[in-house]
C-alpha cells in the first residue's frame, strides 16, 4: 500500500478522479503518488484545455459489481537484473456521475 492510499484509505481509482475534480481541488502530490507520469502528463493536459466559464465535478457512487482480474501475465523484462513485470487486466463496473454546470 502507498502512501496515498494509506492516508485516504480509498482506491487508487477513486482517489485519482477525485483529486483531478474540485473534490480535492487539483490536489496534484496525491496524483503524482498514485499514478504514473504518462496518465499525469495526460490528465493535466485534459484539465488545462477544459473551458474556464465551467464548473466540474465528479462523484464515485459505489461499484455495481465486484472488481474482477480478468487476466495476469508475467515474464522477465531482463534476464540480467532479474526484474519482473506483470501486466494486469481489470475490470471496473463502476456508478459514477459527472456534473458540468455554468
Amino acid at each position: 500500500m502507498n502512501e496515498a492510499q494509506s492516508r485516504y484509505d480509498i482506491p487508487p481509482y477513486v482517489l485519482v478522479m477525485a483529486c483531478l475534480t474540485s473534490g480535492f481541488r487539483g490536489d496534484l502530490k496525491t496524483v503524482r503518488l498514485t499514478c504514473s507520469d504518462h496518465f499525469l502528463r495526460e490528465a493535466l493536459q485534459r484539465i488545462n484545455s477544459r473551458s474556464k466559464s465551467l464548473s466540474y465535478a465528479w462523484s464515485f457512487h459505489g461499484e455495481k459489481s465486484p472488481t474482477q482480474c480478468l487476466s495476469i501475465r508475467t515474464a522477465m523484462a531482463d534476464d540480467n537484473a532479474n526484474v519482473l513485470t506483470a501486466q494486469a487486466l481489470i475490470k471496473f463496473d463502476t456508478l459514477q456521475v459527472k456534473h458540468i454546470t455554468t
